[in-house]
């Protein structure tokens, strides 16, 4: 195995600790290492027991010179799955991926799937331009139970001159540990990014964790502009000390290193993302390889689904209020059901739409909710003038929804 050029700090408790896990056995593949076994090319597409566990294979794809494309794959499970395992190959074309639990259904199959991340994906993996091979701590697996959606979805990139026709795999290894510790991911990071041309630039994104978290690798996420990302830990802002390091940082080698890292409530994470912008024109944040990002992402213990530290451009002071005109929320139902009163596990809403129930969101509280849709550009993708397609901060930029303007509130940023 090739040397990394990453510093892992921490104290010889922490040391081991690492050692006690036995997370040394982490593995973060690249040409010439241990990889997951290549499919033969008469297998389907789906969701297909192994004999250690199970491997996820997409319908091919096709990606024309010099284009991007993004796609999602989805499939429904007919048993559970507990994995202790995660492994991907790296494949010429595919710029990151991310593979979720559906919490509400989508369309089975592939489909053109233009978005970065949705509030009704709880992430399991994810991986981007290096092969990868992460296995979850002693104890602990990720569980998806009979009946439920994988998503996949895809980001495409094909640089070359030649047409690229692939698939992508993912392989389960199978966990026998009974009552394991859920596992999940957390991400650190920003979506408030401007990088002038000409420059180096240094964006910076802090908070402070509202629980005890406990990671087990770390996955650093920018595009090709990006040169060193620092994950700094914390009592408070004044005695920030690095806690993870990579340097440098290489858009090609996105490789997943292995950490042990505890951080306590309460404490102070800053992320810190180094860029050389040698173009023209500034650069900002976007999903395209020709945009930028600043993610640092975690793979934790006690976790599930998808939580973070990710912050976004600051609101306007006071937010936006609503229109005069708005109406009373619970009131203000359109003519897709977009606003209607739900509760958690009610299925009240349509399908295609999510109940903000128990998500700590929405002028309802928290028993009772209103139906919104995940996912719009501008005010006509929610079907309706009472709707508004707006920027919720907490999803860190990265999520927009239709909601009644009657519902609103004032932080939640409309789209235009």
């Amino acid at each position: 195995m090739r040397q990394r050029h990453v510093r892992w700090i921490g104290s010889g408790r922490a040391r081991g600790v690492l050692a006690t896990l036995g997370l040394s056995a982490l593995c973060a593949c690249s040409s010439g290492e241990k990889s997951p076994a290549k499919a033969t090319s008469s297998l389907q597409a789906g969701l297909h027991q192994t004999s250690t566990g199970w491997l996820l294979r997409t319908d091919s794809f096709t990606l024309e010179p010099n284009k991007e494309r993004f796609l999602c794959y989805a499939v429904t499970t007919n048993e559970e799955l507990s994995i202790q395992r995660f492994s991907s190959k790296a494949h010429r074309g595919i710029h990151h991926f991310l593979l979720s639990e559906a919490t509400i259904h989508e369309a089975e199959g592939m489909s053109e799937c233009d978005v970065l991340f949705k509030p009704t994906w709880a992430p399991m993996f994810a991986a981007t331009t290096a092969s990868a091979s992460v296995p979850t701590p002693p104890g602990s697996a990720k569980i998806v139970e009979a009946g439920k959606q994988i998503v996949l979805q895809l980001h495409l990139l094909n640089t070359s001159s030649d047409p690229v026709t692939d698939s992508a795999e993912i392989e389960m290894e199978r966990s026998t540990t009974p009552n394991p510790e859920h596992v999940g991911i957390f991400a650190f990071g920003t979506t408030d990014i401007l990088i002038p041309p000409g420059k180096t630039t240094t964006i910076e994104s802090t908070c402070t964790l509202k629980g005890d978290l406990r990671l087990y690798a770390m996955l650093p996420h920018m595009h090709t502009l990006g040169r060193r990302l620092e994950l700094d830990v914390g009592s408070s802002e004044n005695d920030l000390a690095p806690a993870f390091v990579r340097d440098p940082y290489s858009f090609d080698d996105q490789y997943i290193d292995p950490l042990d890292l505890t951080i306590k409530k309460g404490s102070v994470a800053r992320v810190r993302c180094t860029y050389q912008n040698d173009r023209a024109e500034s650069a900002s944040f976007g999903e395209s390889t020709f945009d930028e990002m600043c993610f640092g992402v975690g793979f934790s213990v006690g976790g599930d689904g998808l939580s973070g530290c990710v912050t976004g451009k600051p609101p306007p002071d006071g937010g936006v209020p609503r229109a005069p005109d708005a109406g009373v929320c619970g009131e203000a139902e359109t003519s897709s059901g977009i606003g209607r009163l739900c509760t958690k596990g009610g299925n009240e809403c349509a399908a295609g739409q999510f109940c903000t129930a128990g998500q700590g969101s929405g002028d309802a509280g928290s028993s009772q909710g209103i139906c919104i849709q995940i996912g719009c550009t501008s005010n006509a993708d929610c079907g309706d003038s009472r709707a508004t397609c707006c920027t919720p901060p907490q999803g860190g930029g990265l999520v927009n929804i239709c909601i009644p303007e009657a519902c609103r509130q004032a932080q939640c940023i409309p789209v235009h």
